[in-house]
């Protein structure tokens, strides 16, 4: 259980915006900051799927965010998170309300070393 004060993270979702490719269709083009909210970080350790993802550069996170049915509704696998005091960037692997619709769920993935 998630409570207020172990949302120390800020994170900053964004979404990819759509670019016109010059032949009068809309493309997804370059990310661009939708939103900034409160968060915690969790590092997952452990499991084999967890382990191998390490082995091939990549590190397993999930975070908890309030949830906002406005802000949120468009959020899925397509959008990235960043960090703004680290200025990690995360890809959102899956996102998940829990049942109150309090708070989210969101795993994450870092590419590490590139």
């Amino acid at each position: 259980m998630t409570v207020a004060g172990q949302l120390r993270e800020r994170l900053t979702f964004q979404g990819r915006k759509l670019e016109d490719d010059g032949f009068g269709n809309m493309v997804p083009g370059s990310f661009g900051d939708r939103f900034t909210c409160a968060a915690s970080l969790r590092i997952l350790r452990g499991s084999e799927t967890v382990i191998a993802g390490a082995l091939q550069g990549t590190q397993a996170l999930v975070a908890f965010v309030r949830y906002n049915a406005n802000a949120m509704k468009d959020v899925d696998n397509t959008w990235r998170l960043k960090d703004t005091r680290t200025t990690n960037v995360y890809s959102i692997q899956s996102f998940e309300p829990d049942e109150k619709r309090q708070y989210a769920r969101i795993l994450l993935k870092r590419y590490i070393g590139r």
